[in-house]
């Protein structure tokens, strides 16, 4: 160390970098700031770089009601990996507080041992009947809560066209009798076999009609006939 602080006294760093004529003493200080900054400078990306932090590689926007969905991250930097999970509820929640989602996928909830990063995982959840899904990725690494970044996610429900005609899967509700074909009442006893419909009693009514007028003016007429005789 002593070395290298006579290395920047004798050739005056500091002098070289700004032109400019300086004193020893001068010179050393500001030879040393230039150093230490040119250090940090070169440092920091790398310090940022090992940090931990969650990328979620792909999720669906909506999903069908009753479906399973797959939710892929990945949990990078540097760090031992002891917890990841999706955490998820059908209401909204603190995405910085993974305990105020009611569920988890419980695949990687204990890692023993802990997993190195950076590391990708992969996770399915159950799609409710209706509504949202709320959630949030959620890791500890080296003992640190860490976060998908830009706060909750959501996952819209589609719920499938009802069919039936009416409000609601075979009618309004189920409700026998509304929104639905009407069936024809059969008579206690009858064979639907059988049921053959007769004929309409008005025409029967006619037709008799005529066959008396018939019958009773060709017996008038023979009468006739006869007397004629």
């Amino acid at each position: 160390m002593q070395g290298f602080i006579r290395f920047i006294y004798h050739h005056n760093i500091a002098e070289l970098v700004i032109g400019i004529p300086l004193t020893r003493k001068l010179a050393l200080s500001m030879s040393l700031l230039i150093l230490f900054s040119a250090f940090f400078v070169s440092v920091k990306p790398v310090i940022a770089q090992g940090a931990a932090s969650i990328a979620i590689v792909n999720a669906p926007s909506n999903a069908g009601a009753g479906q399973k969905v797959t939710i892929d991250w990945e949990v990078k930097g540097t760090g031992k990996i002891s917890h990841t999970a999706v955490h998820w509820d059908t209401k909204p929640g603190n995405p910085a507080d993974y305990n105020s989602y009611a569920k988890a996928t419980p695949n990687f909830a204990a890692i023993d041992p802990p997993n190195n990063a950076p590391r990708n995982y992969s996770a399915a959840i159950d799609i409710p009947s209706s509504g949202t899904v709320y959630y949030v990725v959620h890791a500890i690494v080296d003992g640190n809560n860490v976060y998908s970044p830009g706060g909750e996610k959501t996952i819209q429900v589609i719920v499938p066209p009802r069919i039936g005609g009416g409000i609601g899967v075979g009618g309004l509700g189920g409700v026998p009798g509304v929104g639905q074909p009407q069936q024809q009442q059969q008579p206690a006893g009858a064979n639907p076999a059988y049921n053959v419909p007769g004929p309409d009693p008005t025409v029967v009514a006619i037709i008799g009609g005529i066959f008396v007028i018939a019958v009773v003016a060709f017996v008038v007429r023979s009468k006739r006939k006869k007397d004629n005789l």
